[in-house]
């Protein structure tokens, strides 16, 4: 997987990497600047793009998931009553959620968990026996 990550973001630095060289021949061609001048600023330019990939790696990385699935399992806290919509902060993240008609209405505070993601929201259900580590993950 990891190689296919770098491969990803190698392939789109190289636009920029290319437009870059194309302004350093231009400026090489009108100012007659120094050929070494530029080559260090190509060189610059690339350990900049190899400096940075371990700070944005994650962005390249591609989830074989449909999205939100991370929470699904989540706990959380109601922060407006759910009846049955309302919202709730799980993983530290606010959240729409429903929660089932035979469940309803939960008032605020109460602990959920996630059973099911419908694009942006989260189908959740009582957390029996509460949990003190709701909405912390």
């Amino acid at each position: 997987m990891r190689a296919k990550v770098v491969m990803r973001y190698t392939l789109l630095q190289l636009p920029a990497l290319v437009l870059f060289a194309v302004i350093l021949g231009f400026l090489y061609w009108v100012f007659d600047l120094p050929a070494v001048l530029l080559g260090t600023l190509l060189a610059v330019w690339i350990i900049k793009d190899a400096l940075m990939f371990p700070f944005v790696r994650h962005a390249y990385e591609t989830v074989d998931e449909s999205p939100g699935s991370y929470m699904l399992g989540a706990q959380g806290v109601v922060v407006q009553d759910l009846d049955p919509r309302g919202y709730v902060r799980a993983r530290g993240e606010m959240w729409q959620a429903e929660v089932a008609a035979e469940d309803a209405p939960l008032k605020i505070d109460s602990k959920v968990r996630v059973r099911a993601v419908k694009g942006m929201l989260l189908l959740v259900e009582p957390l029996e026996g509460g949990d003190d580590e709701a909405g912390t993950h």
